[in-house]
């Protein structure tokens, strides 16, 4: 009804939409977050027939890019080994 997808496919250009990483009350910190975003985006691309080897930019945006970006820097290198991507992390 609100006309989104998760991703549309371009010719050989996958774009994917944003998923946002939020804690739970079990959460033993970020880590946990940043986890449950990456799988939901692993589903994502798998379902446009490619993987994390295939990606080449990130952009991500956060509340407290100090506090945040370590984290999400160590659950990236688990999904997305070297060359790594492009990577631009926006925050106030």
């Amino acid at each position: 009804k609100i006309g989104w997808a998760d991703s549309v496919t371009a010719g050989d250009i996958v774009y994917v939409s944003g998923v946002v990483a939020f804690t739970m009350p079990n959460d033993k910190g970020l880590e946990d977050a940043y986890t449950r975003a990456f799988d939901r985006l692993t589903k994502v691309l798998e379902r446009a027939g490619v993987g994390w080897g295939d990606v080449v930019e990130v952009r991500s945006f956060h509340t407290d890019p100090n506090a945040q970006i370590d984290a999400m820097a160590a659950v990236k290198r688990r999904y997305r080994a070297a060359p790594d991507p492009a990577w631009t992390a926006v925050g106030t």
